[in-house]
């Protein structure tokens, strides 16, 4: 049982700190795109794409 209890304080201590570096990079990012000086329209565009996978956008890349 104390087993068990370990493990949940260790996964909710690290669930908050994945939870901290999240907003971090959210924050961040939000930051820049206000400072970056784009219009709105780009700064929405640039919000909604999804920056993660291999390849990303490779095939609507000229070679």
């Amino acid at each position: 049982m104390m087993v068990r209890g370990s493990l949940k304080m260790s996964w909710d201590a690290m669930d908050s700190v994945v939870r901290e570096v999240t907003s971090a990079v959210v924050m961040r990012h939000s930051s820049w795109l206000q400072s970056s000086g784009l219009s709105q329209e780009m700064q929405t565009t640039l919000r909604d794409l999804p920056f993660e996978g291999a390849g990303l956008f490779s095939e609507l890349t000229d070679s």
